[in-house]
């Protein structure tokens, strides 16, 4: 009796701990499966956060190059389409302003400064600084960045913003930007290593296109351009990558408010924070260049008349052949009078063989005509400034481009640029009289070069002009002393001067080629 109620008291505690057992291990169950709820939850928000913070943080990326400043008027022609200046197309206004302190410097070189290159490129610097410091302001403002990543929000109840205000970076340092260069187009680079601790060109450049983020130095002036990958969209990036390359990080030397190429956006949903970083790129390219430029040829004719080596006097002549009576009534040692006359300017046209008719020649001719040293200084610097214009242009171009224009009565020929596209990225260039020629309403012809003129030498010219003479008696017959008044054949022969006056670009004037005939007209008795 005794051992039945001892095993039945035995058998009740078994099965209430059996239950607390499983009451216990309901309970575990039931804490695990809330925890797990709670990680899904976590996790859940973690994504939508991280998610919701890269959107935004990429919207920054894309739509920072919708952020825009006015041109000044030294920069009016590096502008977009739409007339502004942005992120896509500040590394074209830093381009040009290089390119005239490039001119400067080589000015400066060869001892051809007037004083007013120098105040000039100094002023090209300082106006595309203002632009890039107002740019600045802009692009690393909150109010225009938080626009940005709130347009990207997962839903109406998801409350997330920039904590903080976004940060700023220059990363892919020394990598190429979106500005394409050649070692021609700089003036200072294409004739010898610079000097003054100029950069060279294979340490400014990479792959044809300038260095992003890499110190460049010209003209005693600091330049640093934006990195933009070519072909490349605007993707994340890694967060310390970015914070290593940030300006308190990692300044780039001797440059004041290097505008970023990425942004680094933190947001807020549930209280889970999450950071994200972006690289911006406005797939865009542009050539370095001043789309607004000109550059003028001028044609000057001397005539020097001479009686028996002695100069009488100094006439000038047009490109048009005209009579030219130098000397009048000169007394003659036989007692004579002379009165000497020559066509002049003949040596600018041409006559057919067939059918006698004088046409003029081409600029071009006339520079073939040229002695080689000096064909050679005007072709280099025409070249070299035009691909200031356009840097694609060849020699080729430039030859057919000066044999269409003939002479005209006009003794200045300008050489400049046309365009279709509004942003000035499609030159033409095109040569047209300075008097009578058709040109776009920016153009300031009348600018002069801000350069002085190194002299040239005289050199033997490959064209002719003629001359005539009539010897009279005192009683203004014509003499019939041919013995005693007896002359030798005049001469005519013409020499040239070729000088190149260069100019910074600044006020559009890229240079001047001068080109100056001179006639010695000679005339000698026999006995002389």
């Amino acid at each position: 009796m005794f051992d039945q109620r001892l095993k039945a008291k035995t058998k009740r505690k078994q099965d209430g701990a059996t239950l607390a057992l499983i009451l216990s291990c309901a309970a575990v169950l039931i804490m695990c499966l809330l925890a797990i709820f709670s990680l899904i939850q976590i996790f859940t928000g973690s994504d939508r956060t991280r998610n919701a913070v890269e959107n935004g943080t990429l919207n920054i990326a894309k739509h920072v190059m919708d952020i825009k400043v006015d041109p000044n008027d030294t920069y009016s022609d590096c502008v977009d389409t739409n007339g502004k200046i942005g992120l896509s197309n500040m590394n074209r206004v830093w381009g040009k302003a290089l390119l005239i302190n490039a001119n400067d410097e080589a000015m400066i070189q060869d001892q051809l400064s007037s004083g007013n290159d120098i105040s000039n490129a100094e002023l090209a610097y300082q106006d595309a600084q203002f632009i890039n410091d107002g740019l600045y302001k802009h692009v690393t403002d909150a109010n225009h960045l938080q626009t940005y990543f709130d347009q990207l929000m997962l839903g109406k109840n998801n409350k997330h913003s920039l904590d903080n205000l976004p940060q700023t970076a220059m990363v892919y340092r020394g990598d190429e930007s979106n500005l394409q260069v050649s070692k021609q187009q700089i003036a200072t680079l294409s004739k010898q290593t610079p000097s003054g601790g100029s950069t060279t060109f294979e340490e400014m450049s990479t792959a044809g296109r300038m260095k992003g983020y890499h110190p460049i130095r010209v003209n005693n002036k600091q330049f640093a351009f934006l990195t933009f990958h070519n072909n490349e969209m605007p993707h994340l990036i890694d967060g310390k990558y970015f914070i290593q390359n940030t300006n308190a990080a990692n300044p780039i030397t001797g440059i004041k408010h290097a505008l970023p190429n990425a942004y680094m956006g933190t947001g807020s949903i549930n209280n889970i924070t999450s950071s994200a970083s972006a690289v911006a790129n406005p797939q865009q390219n542009y050539a370095a260049s001043i789309p607004h430029a000109f550059l003028v040829i001028s044609f000057q004719n001397t005539a020097d008349w001479y009686v028996n080596n002695n100069k009488v006097t100094e006439t000038t002549y047009n490109t048009n052949p005209k009579e030219y009576w130098g000397v009048q009534d000169y007394k003659l040692p036989c007692n004579g009078l002379l009165d000497g006359y020559a066509t002049l300017g003949k040596e600018y046209v041409k006559i057919d063989s067939e059918t006698k008719v004088t046409n003029p020649i081409s600029l071009w001719t006339e520079l073939t005509r040229l002695p080689q040293d000096q064909f050679k200084l005007a072709m280099t610097s025409l070249m070299q400034r035009v691909q200031e214009i356009n840097p694609s242009y060849t020699f080729d171009q430039m030859q057919k481009m000066l044999d269409k224009q003939n002479f005209t009565d006009d003794n200045q020929y300008v050489i400049y640029p046309t365009y279709k596209s509004s942003d000035y990225t499609d030159p033409q260039i095109q040569c047209a009289p300075f008097s009578t020629g058709s040109f776009p309403s920016w153009l300031q012809k009348n600018n002069p070069s801000d350069g002085s003129t190194k002299p040239g030498e005289k050199g033997t010219y490959k064209g002719k002009s003629s001359s005539r003479q009539i010897v009279m008696d005192p009683s203004g017959n014509q003499s019939k002393n041919k013995k005693k008044c007896k002359m030798k054949p005049p001469t005519a022969d013409i020499s040239s001067k070729t000088e190149w006056q260069p100019a910074t670009g600044y006020q559009q004037n890229l240079g001047q080629l001068n080109i100056k005939h001179l006639t010695e007209v000679r005339f000698r008795s026999d006995d002389q």
